[in-house]
């Protein structure tokens, strides 16, 4: 490629000296988007982090790492004081309201499903509790039609469409348990996804948050005692979709 049609990256545009076709920062600062380059490096600086991605080997790792800079750098300069660390405090601060609600939620469980099976550890399954409790509620309807087949008493026949309509009734709040579950959790995706779409609207540069990024919020929040892995945050969040409904029906 001749000189004359190779464009120089943002980098070399803004340091003002010639970019050849090696540049470390040529494949992650195009010329079209000076500013994310600007902001690395009024944060970190050039020469660093060029140092950054000599380090790393070529590909994967220094994209990463160049849209954690950049990110990094973006929540710098709109936040002097906290940068990323105001985010990761508000992410924090979501997960423990997510943990005082499943709490909660394993109180009002306790009422329906008996303490033990409420006090599970926090990777609880909601689908196969429901399960559970559909066998259960299952299973004393098969002991009543064989105790009831050579029964021919008027007042057990009543007692026994009675005991099958509760039996209904139960089943059908335990499927609007899952319902109300499935919701919640749709709901608490489109939350997040709003939230990062507000920053993105602010700048362009949060449209480049890498996923490494995403979970450190969580992983910070693990690493100051909130709670389990990220396996098990998601599984305590479906599980506050019970407690909501709770709440509903009341």
């Amino acid at each position: 490629m001749s000189s004359s049609s190779y464009a120089p990256c943002a980098a070399c545009k803004y340091l003002r000296r010639k970019c050849t076709q090696g540049c470390v920062f040529a494949p992650y600062f195009p010329p079209d988007n000076p500013q994310k380059f600007i902001n690395v490096h009024k944060v970190f600086g050039a020469s660093n982090v060029g140092k950054i991605l000599n380090e790393l080997s070529p590909g994967g790792q220094r994209n990463e790492a160049v849209n954690s800079l950049a990110y990094e750098a973006e929540c710098r300069i709109k936040d002097p004081i906290y940068g990323c660390v105001g985010l990761v405090s508000l992410l924090q601060h979501h997960l423990r309201q997510v943990h005082q609600e499943i709490d909660r939620a394993r109180q009002e469980l306790a009422t329906y499903i008996g303490p033990a099976a409420a006090m599970q550890p926090h990777n609880f399954n909601f689908n196969q509790a429901a399960g559970q409790q559909l066998a259960v509620i299952q299973e004393p309807q098969l002991q009543m039609n064989a105790a009831l087949a050579p029964a021919h008493d008027q007042q057990q026949q009543q007692m026994y469409v009675q005991q099958l309509q509760q039996q209904q009734q139960q089943q059908m709040y335990v499927q609007q348990l899952h319902q109300q579950q499935q919701m919640y959790v749709q709901q608490q995706q489109n939350d997040i996804v709003r939230f990062s779409d507000e920053g993105n609207q602010e700048s362009g540069a949060f449209g480049h948050i890498p996923a490494a990024v995403v979970a450190t919020g969580v992983e910070a929040e693990i690493a100051l005692g909130g709670g389990g892995t990220l396996e098990e945050v998601v599984a305590e969040v479906e599980a506050d979709a019970v407690q909501t409904y709770e709440y509903q029906v009341r």
